[in-house]
């Protein structure tokens, strides 16, 4: 998708695949506008038999074809709009697949820099706007573009002066909506920016619920969500009534002209200016009422399309999210780890990383340890590849990360995070995350040695209990089902990143032999605040404000009695 071009041809671009359905609704109204041509012309020439000598045997047959001319209009509309609404949900279907892909494979500062409530907001909301816009510009825009070109071409070959003078008066209600229309454009578009900033704010506070409710921050949490309701109010009352404004406008200067018509048209026919029949000026009268009605129509949706551009605008800013440029190298194998003078930070000129150099040996076992802050995390986000380093090299089995393709490099390491995942579903579902092939046998296997099968089994349903992210287990237990997801389907290199930091000690201990039996033989990383868990490590890795400052095994570290040694006698202090 071209990022420079506008939201115009983003959305065609969207439409193209869809031309086909698209041209027969194109056609369908041609033949629509083309019957509602007939019914005037049919209506004229029924009033002036009835003026004339009475043929009611004609008079019936006209009135037969007008019904049957009635029906014809009515399918091809039906067909028009089926059509248009068939297509338009398929473009949002589109819009949003890529849009969504687009968020799964973007770079991760990308998300980190966008508002949740924003996202989701552009995903939905915006969507639905265009998708509305669409149907519109088909279902309006299109039938009442030819309904104007139609009649006036028949006004024309009834009388040219009286055409002249509706062609000449009509521009007024055009100028009067693009003007209005210019001054709408700002206002949605803002409208659209607070509708992403309220939803991002209601995620956020619904997600911390919890937080904000201990803290009594309720009343802060109310004024902060009204406050920018507020503002949203306000753009979506001059949103509202620039709405509003336009079909009004544009009725009013239809309404004149259609007076202007029959004044003028009644003079010219006493005066012999022009030759028409009664039923002529019935049928001109009419032509008249379908050549301004569609200016109605139009200004009504111009302003649905107004809508539509500014929500593209957004939805187009999310599908050109930056992707992560990945590598082209496959890899069957996870050897040594080598981090090579790397630097890294999430915001520019303030460094998390910092000329960090050390090597992992394969099949070893190293802890991180370090304060809040220190970069410990960072260093597992750069292994994964979910962010480059500034400067620097990372090298797996002597190959730069850069070049190792990420699905082929996670595929080979299994993790576990300190923030659990839990989607809807049940709890048989979410450990079959990890392998949607696993057997029942090895599910009650691993599920003892994570210590889930315990809790498991205290519930009504079991591992058919349903279960969320916000609801049905506690953090503990998330994490226990999150260790066995990674026992069912184990890796060549596993990281934890406090991974028990949730489960209480008894069940860590219970769990601990299982872990070591796992890690065996494979490249462990382990992110601890516990000490006593990572004693027995090959290597512990002391960082300190982005820097490693010590490294070496647990003997060889309190020997030097250095900051490990402090930070070990600090938390065991009191045994």
């Amino acid at each position: 998708m071209k990022k420079n071009v506008s939201p115009l041809k983003f959305m065609f671009s969207f439409m193209k695949p869809y031309a086909l359905p698209l041209i027969i609704a194109f056609i369908c109204s041609l033949f629509y506008v083309a019957s509602n041509i007939y019914i005037p012309i049919a209506s004229g020439w029924a009033l002036d038999y009835m003026l004339e000598t009475v043929d009611f045997t004609r008079i019936v047959y006209i009135i037969l074809s007008i019904l049957g001319m009635m029906l014809i209009g009515s399918l091809f509309y039906w067909i028009l709009a089926y059509l248009s609404s068939s297509v338009s949900y398929k473009i949002a279907r589109d819009m949003r697949n890529a849009a969504f892909n687009k968020i799964l494979y973007t770079h991760l500062s990308v998300i980190d820099n966008t508002k949740y409530g924003d996202i989701m907001s552009t995903l939905i909301n915006d969507i639905s706007i265009i998708q509305e816009g669409i149907i519109q510009t088909f279902i309006q825009l299109f039938t009442g573009f030819f309904m104007i070109v139609a009649t006036l071409v028949m006004m024309f070959v009834f009388s040219w002066q009286l055409a002249l003078i509706v062609f000449l008066l009509t521009p007024l209600s055009i100028i009067f909506a693009t003007i209005i229309a210019k001054g709408t454009a700002k206002t949605f578009a803002l409208q659209s920016s607070y509708r992403g900033k309220l939803s991002a704010l209601a995620n956020e506070h619904i997600e911390n619920q919890k937080v904000i409710i201990a803290s009594n921050h309720q009343l802060q949490a109310e004024n902060d969500f009204d406050s920018i309701a507020k503002v949203l109010k306000k753009h979506d009352m001059k949103a509202s009534f620039y709405s509003s404004v336009i079909n009004p406008t544009t009725r009013l200067i239809n309404s004149i002209i259609y007076g202007v018509v029959v004044v003028v048209g009644a003079i010219f026919i006493l005066d012999d200016i022009i030759a028409l029949t009664t039923g002529a000026l019935m049928t001109y009268l009419m032509f008249t009422n379908n050549y301004t009605n569609p200016f109605n129509e139009v200004s009504e949706v111009i302003s649905q399309l107004q809508t539509a551009y500014a929500s593209s605008k957004r939805v187009q800013d999310l599908v050109n999210f930056k992707e992560v440029e990945d590598g082209e190298l496959i890899i069957n194998h996870v050897g040594d780890l080598v981090f090579d003078h790397v630097n890294f930070s999430y915001v520019k000129d303030k460094p998390i990383i910092k000329d960090m150099s050390f090597t992992i040996k394969e099949g070893s076992h190293v802890a991180i340890v370090g304060k809040t802050g220190c970069g410990k995390t960072t260093l597992i986000n750069l292994i994964m590849k979910f962010y480059q380093p500034d400067n620097g090299s990372i090298l797996i089995d002597g190959k730069d990360i850069n070049e190792i393709n990420a699905d082929s490099l996670r595929s080979s390491i299994g993790m576990v995070l300190q923030d659990t995942w839990i989607f809807h579903g049940t709890i048989l579902e979410n450990i079959k995350y990890a392998n949607d092939l696993a057997s029942e046998e090895e599910i009650l296997k691993t599920s003892k040695m994570s210590g889930s099968k315990y809790f498991i089994d205290q519930m009504d349903k079991g591992f058919e209990s349903v279960v969320s992210n916000t609801s049905g287990l506690s953090s503990g237990q998330k994490q226990l089902l999150c260790i066995n997801r990674l026992m069912l389907n184990p890796k060549e290199m596993l990281i934890l990143d406090e991974a028990t930091s949730n489960i209480d000690t008894v069940n860590e201990k219970l769990i601990q032999k299982d872990f070591d039996e796992m890690m065996t033989g494979k490249t462990s990383i382990v992110i601890a605040h516990r000490l006593s868990t990572i004693v027995n490590s090959d290597k512990i890795l002391m960082l300190d404000d982005g820097r490693l400052i010590e490294e070496g095994s647990h003997e060889e570290l309190m020997k030097k009695k250095g900051e490990y040694y402090k930070l070990y006698q600090t938390q065991f202090a009191n045994n």
